[in-house]
């Protein structure tokens, strides 16, 4: 059961600072994001059914939820003018999907565990081709990294 449509602002406060020791990394701090969200609640105040959320950075995603998470279909659409679209499970992307970078390059196909795995192409912005992933990294003939 969900409840009516509503907007509420629902910020977070992280702040990080990173530094390198030698070959490792040290992080520590605390990055300042807050967001907006109107839409659907479930009747423990979770985002649930379709919604709109903004974010403090300028990305903003809008589609379907479950729990408080990004769950079914949706579109992300990222401040730099990047674009996800298709079917997410428990806040990561899952199952088909289209990922538009701003360049022009862009990757169509499965994603697993919100990175690109199995069959699925990406077509950079210079024309070439990879055609598939495992794990997030591309492998096989135009695989390059």
């Amino acid at each position: 059961m969900t409840q009516p449509w509503c907007t509420a602002l629902r910020p977070l406060r992280v702040r990080i600072a990173v530094t390198w020791i030698g070959n490792a990394m040290n992080a520590a701090g605390e990055v300042v994001v807050g967001g907006e969200y109107e839409g659907e609640r479930n009747v423990d105040g979770e985002f649930e059914g379709d919604g709109i959320f903004r974010n403090a950075a300028g990305d903003w995603y809008r589609g379907q939820w479950h729990g408080g998470a990004k769950h079914g279909y949706g579109m992300y659409f990222f401040a730099d003018g990047a674009v996800y679209e298709g079917e997410y499970v428990a806040d990561l992307k899952e199952g088909r999907g289209t990922f538009r970078w701003a360049d022009g390059a862009r990757y169509e196909g499965e994603w697993r565990a919100g990175r690109q795995d199995g069959g699925g192409a990406v077509r950079w912005a210079d024309g070439a081709l990879v055609s598939r992933y495992e794990e997030g990294m591309p492998v096989g003939e135009g695989a390059q990294w």
